[in-house]
C-alpha cells in the first residue's frame, strides 16, 4: 500500500503534467492556482476525507473517465474531470467565489481565472451534480451532455 505523502505527491506530479500538456489560453492561470491554493492539500468532503482527497479524487475521475472511450476530445476530458471541484481548494485570492453549489463556483473560478472553455466544458463542470438519466450516444447528445453523463 502507498503511503499517503507518496500518493499525494505522485497525483500532484500526474495532474500538472496532464495540465500542463493543454494548450488553452487561461491554462497557465488554472495550474498556477492549484499550486499555490489548498488543492493538493484539500480534503474531499465526499469521497476521500483526508489531506490531499481533493485531488486524488479528481484524478480518479479522470482515471475512470478515460476507461469510458467516449471519444471525447482529450483537452475536455482533463479539465472538467480534474477541475469540476476546483473551488473546493481555498486561496485567499479568489474566496470571494462562493455564491451557489459548487459547480456554479468551480466555473466562476475557472471563468475568474480566465480559463477558455471549449463546447461543453462549462455546463458539464457547472451541472455536474445533476447527471442525464439515460445512457449517451453520440446520435443522441451532444459532447456537453456526454461530458454531463460521464462526470
Amino acid at each position: 500500500m502507498i503511503a499517503q505523502e507518496d500518493l499525494i505527491a505522485k497525483t500532484k506530479e500526474e495532474i500538472l503534467s496532464l495540465l500542463k500538456e493543454i494548450n488553452r489560453p487561461g491554462i497557465d492561470n488554472v495550474i498556477r492556482y492549484i499550486t499555490v491554493s489548498n488543492y493538493f492539500r484539500a480534503r474531499c468532503n465526499s469521497h476521500h476525507q483526508f489531506r490531499g482527497g481533493l485531488a486524488v479524487h479528481s484524478l480518479g475521475v479522470y482515471n475512470e473517465f478515460k476507461k469510458l472511450k467516449t471519444n471525447l476530445p482529450e483537452d475536455s476530458i482533463r479539465i472538467v474531470s480534474l477541475l469540476h471541484d476546483i473551488c473546493k481548494a481555498h486561496h485567499p485570492e479568489y474566496d470571494y467565489i462562493g455564491k451557489g453549489h459548487h459547480g456554479i463556483r468551480s466555473v466562476m473560478l475557472l471563468k475568474a481565472l480566465n480559463l477558455k472553455f471549449a463546447s461543453g466544458e462549462y455546463e458539464a463542470i457547472e451541472k455536474h451534480l445533476h447527471r442525464i438519466q439515460h445512457t449517451p450516444s453520440s446520435k443522441i447528445y451532444n459532447s456537453c451532455e456526454m461530458l454531463r453523463h460521464y462526470l
